[in-house]
């Protein structure tokens, strides 16, 4: 980031990044039309709050992935926050969509400090595709966004500067671009063809914290589509004249697409035990591939089959869990979440055999983002004598 002159100092001493450390929003903005951004993301804490725990906003691109900033998911990891989509009242869950995260790409080189951020983009890969709904379209020129163009913003949060408690409904705002010649007199000159500057015309609205990773958009061939995500702005959020500073996605197209490159193609699920394929489906059980676990007498005894999760296809495959079905059966370890083409992972399925004698069975379902398999099942079973 440029050295910044000392004349800017007490400037940028009140700015300060859009961040989780309290959940606002849009100052003086208005509800949204009914599906106006029905691929809008919020993100949340996982945990129990008396309020929904905003961290901030995000986008669905693909129907795997949410693109959001860097910046709020400092010291949080996947199994930290989940992602909620047809959301736009937080209280209303009839709709809701959620997700849990595999796995969190934050730009290499992001970068914040003193309230600034650079490369301030991430993408959240989800734990299962989203296939009822249509991602948004991003952007990957400024060939089509200039000076003085419309563009709008969203978040979730409070709508009164000072006041922490946050908004259960999301709110939008109208905002204006503006150079970032013209911006960076109130930046010190610290902006980059990494930022978007924007303010309302009006001096009426802005972002404010909790925001961070909501959407900036304009219209494109007569389609709203993504150019930038909530970056930074002033601290107080009580004067809309100063510019709001946003991600410009632009900037970062190719490394956005080769993450969305990795799930557009289809992995291919198999399943083996002791080398043999297991089938989709499969219901006969045999020892030859570990399905049969065998016969025992009646006393406790725990016995442990080791099979394998395979990805056969070119895509990336995931792998949000795996299941048994009984109280006899249960699920030892699980394969990675994560396989690449042409890799495996291991798990394994244990079986405590009871003190009656019975002949037991479990259906072991492995949950997946191939298409054609999302749910891949098959039969174990153990005899009792």
């Amino acid at each position: 980031m440029p050295n910044r002159p000392s004349y800017f100092a007490a400037i940028l001493a009140v700015l300060f990044s859009l961040s989780h450390d309290s959940a606002n929003a849009i100052i003086n903005g208005s509800d949204p039309e009914e599906n106006e951004f029905p691929w809008i993301a919020t993100i949340v804490k996982k945990g129990n709050f008396s309020t929904v725990p905003v961290i901030g906003g995000g986008a669905l691109l693909g129907d795997q992935w949410i693109v959001t900033t860097a910046h709020s998911l400092v010291d949080e990891s996947p199994a930290t926050l989940e992602v909620w989509l047809q959301a736009p009242d937080l209280t209303d869950l009839s709709r809701r969509i959620r997700r849990n995260i595999l796995a969190i790409h934050r730009h290499p080189d992001f970068v914040t400090t003193n309230g600034t951020s650079l490369n301030d983009v991430a993408m959240l890969l989800l734990d299962q595709p989203v296939s009822s709904l249509d991602p948004v379209p991003f952007e990957t020129s400024e060939d089509d966004f200039f000076e003085m163009d419309a563009v709008l913003t969203a978040g979730w949060g409070t709508i009164v500067p000072g006041e922490p408690a946050p908004s259960t409904q999301l709110q939008k705002a109208g905002l204006e671009l503006l150079t970032r010649g013209d911006a960076n007199a109130f930046y010190g000159g610290i902006l980059t063809i990494a930022h978007i500057p924007a303010r309302d015309p009006l001096a009426l609205s802005m972002p404010c914290f909790g925001d961070s990773g909501g959407p900036l958009l304009k219209e494109i061939n007569g389609v709203d589509t993504l150019i930038g995500l909530v970056s930074f702005g002033p601290s107080d959020c009580d004067d809309p004249s100063i510019p709001s500073i946003f991600t410009n996605i632009t900037a970062y197209d190719e490394w956005i697409q080769d993450l969305l490159d990795e799930t557009a193609i289809p992995p291919d699920i198999g399943i083996t035990g002791k080398g043999r394929n297991i089938s989709n489906g499969d219901r006969s059980s045999r020892s030859a591939d570990n399905t049969d676990f065998g016969t025992f007498p009646t006393r406790r005894r725990i016995v442990t089959k080791a099979f394998r999760a395979e990805n056969r296809g070119p895509g990336l495959l995931t792998i949000r869990g795996v299941t048994t079905s009984g109280r006899l059966f249960s699920v030892r370890s699980t394969p990675a979440k994560l396989l690449a083409a042409s890799s495996s992972s291991k798990f394994r399925i244990r079986f405590r055999s009871p003190r009656n004698r019975k002949r037991a069975h479990s259906t072991v379902k492995l949950f997946t983002n191939d298409p054609d398999d999302p749910v891949v099942t098959f039969r174990v079973k153990a005899t009792v004598r």
